[in-house]
Formats: C-alpha cells, sequence, structure tokens
C-alpha cells in the first residue's frame, strides 16, 4: 500500500485509489497472509513488530485521507480516521465478498470495478469529485 500510495500518482485522489487496488491484489495474490491478517485471533498488540506494522498499514490510509480531506471545508471535513475507516471497510467487505472466491458469492461485477466506484459514490458525496453528468 506504501508503494501504491508513493508511486508518483498525479493526483491525491489516484493516490487514494491506488491503495484500494493494492489492497485488493495483495488479497489475491497472497491470500494465507491475508486471511491470517484477518482470522487468526491474534491481537495485533501482540508484538511490538506486529503493531508497528499493522499501524504502519493504516497509516497509509490516514495519509490518503489526509491529503484528500485538504480539499474538503474545514467546517465540513469529517475526521481522516473516519475517511481512512470507512474505506478499509468498503475494500475489506469487497475482499471478503468477491475477491477471495468463497463458494456462492459471484458478484456481476469484477471486484475492482466494485471498489471503485464504491469509493466514487462515498468521495461524490464528500463533495470531492464532481457528479456525473
Amino acid at each position: 500500500m506504501e508503494y501504491a500510495y508513493d508511486t508518483g500518482q498525479p493526483s491525491d485522489l489516484a493516490s487514494f485509489e491506488a491503495t484500494g487496488r493494492a489492497y485488493l491484489a495483495f488479497a489475491r495474490r497472497h491470500p494465507g497472509h491475508y486471511v491470517s491478517m484477518f482470522e487468526s485471533g491474534i491481537s495485533i498488540n501482540r508484538t511490538p513488530e506486529l503493531a508497528l506494522v499493522a499501524g504502519r498499514a493504516f497509516a497509509v490510509l490516514e495519509k490518503a485521507a489526509d491529503k484528500l480531506s485538504e480539499h474538503i471545508p474545514e467546517d465540513k471535513r469529517p475526521p481522516k480516521q473516519m475517511v481512512s475507516a470507512h474505506i478499509w471497510a468498503m475494500s475489506h467487505g469487497v475482499v471478503e465478498l468477491f475477491a477471495r472466491g468463497s463458494p456462492g458469492t459471484k458478484s456481476p461485477f469484477p471486484p475492482e470495478d466494485l471498489l471503485e466506484s464504491g469509493i466514487g459514490i462515498y468521495l461524490r458525496g464528500l463533495g470531492l469529485i464532481p457528479p456525473d453528468a
């Protein structure tokens, strides 16, 4: 996610979207790691090293949310932690429901399209992208 965010995207929005695509790609390429991250029952605070790695991952989302939020008037700006939590929940939901290949969960749309459109709807609601013509 750090690499996806920092690879010279043309805008804050493109960097933000790149982190979501990286999340999906990681879940697909490393399904065992992904499952163990969320289904092992191990607390991210079990060791300092694990807490550091988990914190780094979430910090990428917060950084992306913070940069995007700068484009929202301060009196209408939600906390960056809320924006990043919403996007993480949306990304995680798409992975869990449609990208991991769970039996019986077939979407008529590719997971990338579901995530991109969901993020678009969310960001449009925040006034960060214009409505469709």
